[in-house]
């Protein structure tokens, strides 16, 4: 979806939802698989309660309108 997004645009995450989801990604030993960037793909390794976490910061960035959550149940 992110590839045809037409007249949206990504938004650039703040340093503190970034700091945030690398805090979240370091607890559960993902920061070596997942870039934090917009759009942001957790994978379904992230347990459930991190997984909310992390859409939480993101949906909570002053720099973002509208989020779009599609969620993989944990593998």
């Amino acid at each position: 979806m992110a590839d045809h997004l037409g007249d949206f645009e990504l938004a650039s995450l703040t340093e503190r939802t970034r700091a945030g989801l690398h805090s979240i990604l370091s607890e559960h030993k993902l920061d070596g698989v997942v870039d934090i960037r917009n759009p942001v793909d957790v994978t379904p390794i992230l347990p459930d309660a991190p997984f909310v976490e992390a859409c939480r910061l993101v949906i909570q960035d002053e720099n973002v309108d509208v989020a779009m959550v599609g969620c993989v149940p944990l593998t």
